[in-house]
């Protein structure tokens, strides 16, 4: 029982990062959202790679929370305020060393949890470790949670207004966009493939972040839907492909030779899966891209709109 009383948790620690607009309750989210995941991630005990991702995700967490919490200090004694309207209340027309290194810090903090490169190097080993519906879970609902949340701080408190924290995020998505793909294209096992897709795909949605323009706020809701139903489907697959009573999850590529004379329906639903993540016309992965590249456009955010196509 202890496993749904975890994934409850941790499914209302998100709830409470998508709703809220002060500092201490994005604070209160997120270790609600995390704690959890750490015996989530490690609850196969006897499995040394489970194990393994789950020290790893409760160290590097711990670090990262402590980040944003120190980020949070500094904004607090610039401001004078915690929630979201009175930091830009506090900030109009221009903000401090302290709000600014502040909101560094936070930066570092959120990146650490969407996984942005340089600080991606958790992701593979946690979702390698991790079962594979916690890995679902950890993919959709606990990144989307904490992207939201980013999103409104960074509306309700204006920090697009510091043009260094703009470079920052521009660099952090060209990085995650470059990084995520090409080191996917090396991997032999399909967890390790989809943590690396999915950081190339949050460096996708932080263009729209930059963007700030009309379309933004429109292209991340967009981009964050088709994102979270094209992982639950890849993940639903792996987690269908593997019996609960074996050694470890389906998750070697090799595990999916000759899939489609066996169960012609699973492999329909990871090719539609996989072609939508990559963004081919016609899936909701693509609408999603053409958002954002919209939205880029709109701005004409040339360098970064070169990544996406890249990408």
């Amino acid at each position: 029982e202890e496993y749904y009383v975890l994934l409850v948790l941790a499914a209302l620690g998100g709830l409470v990062l998508a709703c809220s607009n002060h500092m201490a309750t994005l604070f209160i989210g997120v270790e609600l959202l995390s704690l959890p995941l750490f015996g989530m991630v490690a609850y196969p005990a006897r499995d040394k790679l489970a194990l393994e991702g789950g020290i790893k995700y409760l160290i590097l967490s711990a670090a990262a929370s402590a980040f944003m919490l120190f980020g949070i200090v500094l904004i607090y004694a610039q401001t004078g305020a915690l929630s979201f309207a009175g930091i830009a209340a506090a900030l109009d027309g221009g903000g401090g060393i302290y709000a600014l290194l502040g909101t560094t810090l936070l930066l570092i903090g959120v990146a650490f949890k969407l996984s942005l490169v340089p600080f991606h190097l958790w992701t593979p080993d946690v979702y390698q470790g991790a079962p594979a519906p916690v890995a679902a879970f950890l993919s959709t609902a606990s990144k989307t949670a904490i992207f939201a949340v980013a999103l409104r701080y960074f509306i309700e408190a204006k920090a697009y207004q510091f043009p260094s924290i703009m470079d920052a995020l521009a660099v952090l998505a060209i990085l995650s966009i470059i990084v995520g793909n090409v080191l996917a294209l090396m991997q032999n096992n399909l967890k390790r493939l989809l943590a690396y897709s999915s950081i190339a795909h949050f460096g996708y949605l932080l263009v729209a972040l930059i963007a700030t323009g009309p379309l933004a706020v429109e292209a991340v809701g967009v981009y964050l839907l088709t994102y979270v139903i094209t992982n639950l489907g890849a993940f639903g697959v792996v987690t269908l492909m593997s019996s609960p009573m074996g050694e470890r999850d389906a998750d070697e590529i090799s595990d999916y030779r000759g899939l489609f004379w066996r169960r012609p329906f699973l492999t329909a639903i990871l090719t539609a899966m996989l072609i939508s993540l990559a963004g081919i016309p016609l899936t909701a992965g693509f609408i999603g891209k053409f958002y954002v590249i919209a939205a880029g456009l709109d701005q004409q955010l040339w360098v970064l709109l070169g990544a996406v196509v890249l990408g």
